[in-house]
């Protein structure tokens, strides 16, 4: 059927014709009156005359701007004629290339981004108030679609807002609470109780941040990995932190000691250090090593047992040096 007075020819290469066509479909769903050999030729029909004929009686064409038109003759031609016959000629850029000389005083339409946002202006150009269509967009966009941003700028800007008070709050907590909860001996519950959150609301502030301060998407992957990542090294950190801590308020160290007199064979000698049973093997001088909770100078509780009968018992100060456990066998 030939086009009417409002009718848009699509001049396209064809390395183009899946966007093109896709143009076409979601234009003539809205109402706009556009006219693609993909779409508008009849079997039977002669196909260069109709085309001819088409872009004749269209008084608009849509050219669609890419490396591959930009080298095409027949886009060329088409352009030229459409121009010499002094038609409303809308560029439709669609990937980027080197506008030709005499396209580059008109306006374009951009689709290179945003087909969304590049379509309502084309409806808009082409005089037509239609709600946007949606069944002819392709898979990946309709699986995009359920991933735009349910929520506005400042909807996120108020979710990271209580993350970062959260997040500072259970910093605040750790870093000058841990210390007291240590030497109080009810960190483990508390620490472990509260390490989750801290990390979850350190991971909520960098979702939102990103979600309502960047002005471009970054893709699920990266707006949730960044999360998931943070989470990880809060935890990391926090466990890191606790460790630190503990190690702070229960040193340990190696103490040498020696048995005075050595123990002879037959005997069977048992080491106890504040009455924690000390694995250590013993020498033929008497020599062996424990490890203690304590810091040097700190007065130890060492106790010898030979054949399970006690036969040492007395405070020694620890440290660097060597200390000497004097003991009688027991009768």
């Amino acid at each position: 059927m030939p086009p009417d007075a409002l009718t848009a020819f699509f001049s396209y290469s064809r390395d183009d014709s899946e966007f093109a066509l896709r143009l076409a479909k979601d234009l003539k769903a809205a109402g706009a009156d556009v006219w693609l050999d993909q779409l508008d030729l009849v079997p039977g029909q002669r196909w260069a005359r109709t085309l001819q004929e088409a872009l004749q009686s269209s008084p608009r064409i849509l050219v669609v701007l890419s490396p591959a038109s930009v080298d095409s003759t027949n886009v060329e031609d088409e352009v030229n004629f459409a121009l010499d016959e002094q038609k409303t000629v809308i560029p439709v850029f669609y990937k980027d290339c080197k506008i030709p000389f005499r396209l580059r005083p008109l306006q374009y339409v951009d689709f290179r981004k945003d087909y969304a946002h590049g379509l309502k202006v084309m409806l808009k150009t082409l005089g037509v108030r239609a709600s946007l269509p949606t069944a002819t967009h392709p898979e990946h966009e309709r699986r995009g679609s359920a991933s735009k941003q349910p929520l506005s700028r400042m909807a996120y800007a108020g979710i990271t807002l209580v993350g970062l008070l959260f997040a500072l709050g259970f910093t605040f907590f750790y870093v000058y609470q841990v210390p007291k909860l240590v030497e109080g001996g009810g960190q483990g519950r508390v620490f472990y109780l509260l390490l989750v959150p801290w990390a979850l609301s350190s991971a909520v502030f960098l979702f939102g941040a990103i979600r309502s301060y960047l002005t471009r998407r970054l893709g699920s992957f990266l707006e949730l990995g960044g999360p998931v990542v943070l989470f990880c090294l809060v935890l990391v950190g926090g466990f890191k932190l606790f460790a630190m801590e503990l190690e702070k308020a229960h040193p340990t160290f190696v103490q040498k000691a020696t048995l005075v007199p050595p123990p002879v064979k037959g005997k069977t000698v048992q080491i106890r250090v504040d009455g924690q049973k000390i694995d250590a093997a013993i020498d033929e001088l008497g020599g062996f090593t424990f490890t203690a909770s304590g810091k040097a100078g700190d007065r130890l509780l060492v106790e010898v047992f030979v054949n399970q009968k006690l036969a040492s018992s007395g405070y020694y100060v620890v440290g660097t040096h060597t200390i000497d456990i004097h003991w009688t066998s027991p009768q």
